[in-house]
C-alpha cells in the first residue's frame, strides 16, 4: 500500500508540473506582453504630471481616490476627475501618438 501512495504522489507532482507549464506564457507571448507594458508606461508618463501620477497610483499602485487625493493635495472627487480626464485622453489618442506628441513639444 505505501508504494501505491508514493506512486500516486509522484503522479500528482508530475501532473502539477505539467499544469504549471500549461499556464506559462510562451516566450513570444512574454516578449509581446513586456513590450505592451513598456508602451503603456511611456504613454502614461507622457500625460500631464498630475494625470500621469493619478493613473500610475490608481492602476499600478492600487491606490484609492482618497489616497490619490492626499498625495496630490486635492479631495477624492477631484482625484477621480483627474483620473477620468487622463483616461479620456488615453481613449481618444491613438496608442503611442500621445508620447510622440509630448516628445515633439520639448523640441
Amino acid at each position: 500500500m505505501p508504494t501505491d501512495t508514493r506512486t500516486q504522489e509522484a503522479r500528482l507532482a508530475v501532473a502539477e508540473r505539467i499544469a504549471a507549464l500549461a499556464v506559462l506564457p510562451s516566450p513570444e507571448d512574454a516578449v509581446v506582453a513586456e513590450e505592451s507594458r513598456e508602451q503603456v508606461r511611456k504613454v502614461v508618463l507622457a500625460l500631464p504630471s498630475r494625470e500621469s501620477s493619478c493613473v500610475a497610483l490608481r492602476w499600478f499602485g492600487g491606490a484609492t481616490y482618497r489616497q490619490i487625493g492626499a498625495k496630490l493635495g486635492v479631495c477624492a472627487g477631484r482625484a477621480k476627475q483627474i483620473h477620468d480626464r487622463a483616461l479620456d485622453r488615453l481613449r481618444i489618442v491613438p496608442f503611442g501618438l500621445l508620447a510622440l506628441a509630448r516628445a515633439g513639444e520639448g523640441a
